[in-house]
């Protein structure tokens, strides 16, 4: 499999909305001039960037009011999305989140939504594992299990204060 198939695939959803590629990189927080780059060298698509793109473009099938059009542009994702499963460098925690996601759009299965959220964890763990230190994992695991206690204002208040802990220097990574 090429990566030409995925910038086509990409390209074709697109010009299915008539949005430019520098206006769909805006709205995917992608830099355009990284996302131009890459559609000129066909170069291939880390699995972060994927799932970027691909949620970008789940948002303007959810926001499109037409049918007809909703149901076009979710089959160019499902291709996109077996053209990445057939890619050599997927990561194989991706690629069981694209089976999960399809299964439970296709059958809308409780059971399915369940074996999604599976994918999605051990992705979201296994991406943790590999960017933080040991250290920063139980810290961030302490937090998370912290932060499910709390309700909603509790949410709200433990976000502004972790705001006021990032302007403080002694904290900051930047002042080390």
């Amino acid at each position: 499999m090429e990566n030409k198939e995925l910038y086509d695939l990409i390209e074709k959803f697109l010009s299915s909305l008539k949005m430019s590629r520098r206006k769909f990189a805006k709205m995917a927080g992608i830099p355009p001039t990284t996302f131009q780059h890459k559609f000129e060298t066909k170069s291939k698509i880390r699995s972060d960037l994927y799932m970027t793109i691909r949620d970008a473009m789940l948002r303007c099938v959810l926001s499109e009011t037409d049918p007809e059009t909703q149901d076009a542009l979710s089959d160019i994702i499902d291709e996109l999305d077996n053209a990445y499963t057939m890619a050599d460098y997927i990561d194989p925690y991706i690629k069981r989140i694209l089976v999960a996601d399809k299964e439970t759009r296709k059958n809308k299965n409780p059971d399915d939504i369940h074996q999604l959220e599976n994918a999605w964890n051990e992705y979201l763990n296994h991406r943790d594992s590999q960017n933080y230190t040991v250290a920063e994992r139980n810290c961030i695991l302490s937090l998370q299990l912290s932060l499910d206690k709390l309700n909603e204002t509790g949410l709200k208040i433990a976000a502004e204060r972790v705001e006021e802990l990032t302007k403080i220097p002694d904290y900051r990574k930047d002042n080390e």
